[in-house]
């Protein structure tokens, strides 16, 4: 099942190796023993490949009038 992350994991992650030098796995196995669960694979995203966490404000769907889909242009 797909868990999108919040900005404040993230920002915890960031700042655990920023502060420590941890790597992924680390950082992972301590977030989990403070009660935070993030996959080992969503860490090493962040922390390697610059990725950031999903957002669901930005991805909100506009509604499109029904007659607007089925207009020719002839």
């Amino acid at each position: 099942m797909y868990k999108s992350d919040s900005l404040i994991e993230y920002q915890k992650a960031i700042n655990l190796r920023n502060d420590f030098g941890w790597g992924a796995k680390r950082i992972s196995s301590f977030l989990s023993y403070k009660g935070i669960h993030v996959k080992h694979g969503t860490i090493a995203s962040w922390l390697y490949f610059n990725k950031k966490p999903f957002d669901d404000k930005f991805t909100t769907f506009q509604k499109v009038q029904k007659n607007a889909l089925w207009k020719r242009k002839f």
